[in-house]
């Protein structure tokens, strides 16, 4: 009898460690280095990782040999994006499902300048885009739109 309750003591113990040792391993990691096309590392260079099913998002920089780690990372899938000054960004899915580190080397190639297009001009139009209120059929008001209430043509 007295043997009995201390197998059965061992063996809940036991189900209680590994159990235990999984739930405190359930993160895992992305590492990896970032070089250029020629192959020389790119120091300070953005690596963001996300995930928009969950709204999960983390950046970090790149040490002075190129090399990013990003850990306690939930197992689930990512969106890594690589960028850095004068270079294209590079964007890669990566699936974290294990413990071991996910290993990400990133190439980047020379990229062009981007241009930011800023439209400037008077938000109520110029004389040739004015909008004539005799041409509106079926406007509504506010209070129409928000009670789905229908569109009447006259």
């Amino acid at each position: 009898m007295n043997f009995r309750k201390i197998t059965l003591s061992v063996f809940v113990l036991s189900l209680l460690l590994c159990a235990t040792s999984s739930w405190a391993q359930s993160s895992g990691s992305i590492e990896g280095v970032v070089k250029d096309s020629s192959g020389g590392v790119l120091s300070n260079a953005t690596v963001e990782i996300s995930n928009p099913v969950t709204g999960f998002h983390r950046e970090t920089a790149t040490g002075s040999g190129g090399d990013f780690r990003i850990t306690n990372l939930p197992f689930n899938p990512y969106r890594v994006a690589v960028t850095a000054k004068g270079f294209s960004t590079y964007t890669h899915d990566v699936d974290v499902r294990s413990v071991v580190p996910t290993t990400l080397d990133v190439s980047l190639k020379l990229g062009t300048t981007s241009e930011n297009i800023t439209g400037r001009g008077d938000w109520r139009g110029t004389p040739g885009n004015r909008i004539d209120p005799s041409h509106r059929r079926g406007s509504r008001t506010f209070r129409q739109v928000a009670t789905r209430e229908p569109v009447v043509f006259t």
